[in-house]
């Protein structure tokens, strides 16, 4: 997998921050301040690990997850849910399947980093994912 990332969340702070420290590593970031943006970048071509945040308006993650699902999005891709919520509010198993890890905000930069170069060096998850 290419070191890709997209970072999907209304908050400008959190986009521009994660997109800064993602490209000083070498990464190429796309950012995405919705569930319909994220849509268009998928649809677009977008293959890589989605830091996908939960509390969104319009479109919330959970959404945008299932909509990612329905139209076969997901395939070659790691999603991890970013979000300030301490659980993951989702009783959908078909949902939560398809993400590969939960990481909670505030989170630090260097931890998340790790994470996320720990997918983007793997091959995208096939099979249901260690977040249960």
């Amino acid at each position: 997998m290419d070191k890709r990332v997209m970072i999907v969340d209304d908050n400008d702070f959190v986009r521009d921050s994660v997109e800064m420290f993602f490209s000083t590593e070498g990464m190429e970031v796309h950012s995405a301040a919705s569930g319909f943006d994220c849509l268009k970048h998928l649809e677009n071509g977008f293959r890589g690990v989605l830091l996908l945040d939960i509390q969104m308006p319009g479109m919330d993650g959970w959404e945008t997850l299932r909509r990612i699902t329905e139209r076969d999005l997901h395939r070659d891709n790691t999603i991890i849910i970013l979000t300030a919520r301490i659980d993951s509010d989702c009783d959908d198993p078909e949902l939560r399947r398809h993400v590969a890890d939960y990481i909670q905000k505030p989170f630090n930069p260097n931890e998340l980093l790790q994470i996320v170069k720990k997918y983007v060096e793997a091959p995208p998850p096939e099979q249901e994912a260690a977040f249960g």
